[in-house]
């Protein structure tokens, strides 16, 4: 009879435990604003093959690695972005977004700021593997994203 209750009760603390996990998972892609990135990143390869693309064709447009590159940095810097911008204004949302907050307190704090330390070093990391003149932007960006999300 024991063994069953605690079968029972190793069941439901796996199935907690799952819960928990996913729904840590879902915190972490709405403060990330994950979604919106999804949309970007199509946004991006469109606009960049039709409007700056006008003599090269499609294979050397697909097989230019920098231009994947950038694009792979901009969502990266946007991510990064949504990330610290949910860090400093927590308390804020408690009011203006209750279900979103109440998601994204599964997860502590810390785990924010760390997932935006490494977004930004990732990007900065592919931004100089580019070129100087995209790293000397995307640390702009980062820089600038910081800042005004900290102020505002």
């Amino acid at each position: 009879m024991n063994s069953e209750k605690e079968t029972f009760q190793s069941k439901n603390y796996i199935s907690k435990s799952l819960f928990y996990r996913f729904s840590q998972f879902v915190g972490f892609l709405l403060g990330a604003r994950f979604f919106v990135a999804i949309l970007l990143t199509f946004a991006l390869y469109v606009s960049t093959f039709f409007l700056f693309n006008q003599e090269e064709s499609l294979r050397n447009f697909v097989f230019d690695f920098k231009v994947h590159g950038i694009i792979f940095c901009t969502v990266l810097s946007i991510l990064a972005g949504g990330i610290i911008n949910q860090f400093y204004d927590f308390e804020k949302d408690h009011v203006v977004k209750p279900f979103r907050t109440r998601i994204q307190s599964f997860i502590a704090q810390k785990y924010f700021l760390y997932a935006y330390l490494a977004l930004s070093v990732i990007s900065l990391g592919v931004a100089w593997f580019i070129s100087h003149n995209v790293f000397i932007f995307f640390s702009d960006l980062s820089v600038f994203l910081c800042g005004f999300t900290a102020i505002s």
